[in-house]
């Protein structure tokens, strides 16, 4: 599963969604690269859980999912700031579609992460490997199958996992008293959010590629080749590069039109008074 196509796609993902500023001018593309964000991470999760069902994931490909989808939940989470900030009557369909996706994507998430390490050495497709499979925490290589590690996850997840139910919960309980919470109180428009979002996109990146480095020998011969979903990932891509794209010309465009509409009456004997 984590071919090159397919870590290129979450790369993009991350880039794109930290890049971008949050500010009032940018908050529509925000919403789209946003909602692109929670359908790749639905697909992801879909994935792996059929191909969990249908006995073809192996542990190191679970862990990797694992890996790319925590870092996603970093972009859910802005997503759900940005809904819970916006006033009720200007929450838009889209916004809500995304947060109910987001939900289940999560929900799905979490679940399928404590089955894994509920198994952990007895996991997927080759539990024979198992003991091979190399993790990365903050920059340190430890076995998979370590035994404190397996513990903290089994500790993390369903705490998280009970979390999402009651952010859920008080989620609803807002929605059913219209109420909307102030976007200052969060900072998301502030420089140190900014820095936040794309220094924790830089690090995903690092973590992700030392991940594969340090598990070469898991790596099954062909799974780098261009496939039909291998490029489909890599097509689906340009949609998000679209976007940005499409809200910049928008913007200069929508700049221009300023500058050479007339002035008023009144902004022109300002600017007389000005220069006599």
């Amino acid at each position: 599963m984590p071919s090159m196509q397919i870590r290129v796609n979450f790369y993009v993902t991350m880039i794109l969604t930290a890049l971008v500023p949050y500010a009032e001018p940018t908050h529509e593309l925000l919403d789209d690269l946003n909602l692109s964000a929670v359908l790749y991470g639905l697909s992801l999760i879909v994935t792996a859980v059929i191909q969990t069902a249908q006995g073809q994931l192996d542990l190191y490909h679970a862990i990797f999912v694992i890996h790319m989808l925590t870092f996603l939940s970093h972009v859910y989470g802005n997503a759900m700031t940005r809904f819970l900030t916006v006033k009720p009557e200007e929450r838009s369909f889209r916004m809500a579609t995304t947060i109910a996706m987001q939900t289940i994507s999560l929900a799905m998430v979490y679940s399928w992460a404590i089955y894994v390490w509920v198994l952990d050495a007895r996991f997927g497709s080759q539990p024979e490997c198992n003991d091979l499979v190399k993790y990365i925490v903050f920059g340190f290589t430890v076995r998979a199958t370590v035994n404190w590690y397996r513990v903290l996850a089994l500790v993390i997840f369903p705490l998280s996992l009970a979390n999402l139910i009651r952010g859920r919960y008080l989620l609803l309980r807002a929605l059913h008293r219209s109420e909307h919470l102030e976007e200052e109180k969060y900072g998301m428009n502030s420089l140190k959010a900014w820095l936040g979002s794309v220094a924790l996109a830089i690090y995903s990146i690092v973590i992700l590629e030392l991940t594969v480095k340090r598990n070469s020998s898991l790596i099954l011969p062909g799974e780098s080749d261009w496939t039909f979903g291998q490029v489909v990932a890599v097509v689906l891509t340009l949609a998000s590069i679209i976007e940005i794209v499409d809200h910049l010309y928008n913007a200069r465009r929508a700049g221009r039109k300023m500058l050479k509409q007339p002035r008023s009456a009144t902004e022109l004997q300002t600017v007389a008074d000005g220069t006599a």
